[in-house]
């Protein structure tokens, strides 16, 4: 899938902010294959051209209150991310839960929460289940999502339930200014 082709036509939409009440409610189901949901991706991609390189958004980080994420699957080297070997995927009413009991506690970060960082703990395994689109057409998916990958799936699926990351810090110390952590 080239993310720009997908963009044509999209529109560029500011990201929503920690404080806009839309970020606090739950999003609502969508048909996959309407011209609303490709009307949303079209300008989630606009948006996304505009940012750059980011692990994942949220419709209703850009005032969508439709269950529509995007994401890039990362080759992974371990449990870090790898801008290499992306490949971006849009997913439709997308729903995890637990794949086992472990967890791994990271720092995690948000597009809506500029600056900010806090650690989060989060299942280390998610069973996943969505309706995909890969640039060309709808898929089914149901399966078992490991490591970083599954930690954004759950952060970007948490926004369409009205959960910010720092909701669930490990603790309110853990929260912390990005630049002062790089010093």
């Amino acid at each position: 899938m080239e993310i720009k082709n997908i963009a044509k036509g999209g529109r560029i939409r500011p990201i929503i902010r920690m404080g806009n009440p839309l970020l606090t409610k739950i999003s609502d189901d969508i048909e996959p294959e309407s011209k609303e949901t490709m009307s949303i991706i079209k300008d989630m991609a606009a948006t996304i051209i505009d940012i750059g390189q980011i692990a994942g958004l949220a419709a209703p980080q850009i005032g969508y209150l439709k269950k529509i994420i995007y994401y890039q699957v990362v080759a992974s080297r371990g449990d870090s991310y790898n801008p290499e070997g992306v490949k971006p995927v849009f997913l439709i009413n997308p729903t995890y839960k637990s794949a086992g009991a472990e967890k791994i506690v990271k720092w995690e970060a948000c597009l809506s929460i500029p600056g900010l960082t806090a650690k989060v703990e989060r299942f280390l395994s998610i069973h996943l289940k969505a309706t995909g689109w890969d640039g060309k057409s709808f898929y089914d998916i149901d399966k078992i999502i490991h490591g970083y990958e599954a930690r954004v799936l759950q952060h970007e699926i948490d926004h369409l339930q009205g959960i910010l990351y720092v909701l669930k810090r490990i603790s309110p110390s853990s929260l912390s200014y990005i630049e002062a952590l790089e010093t």
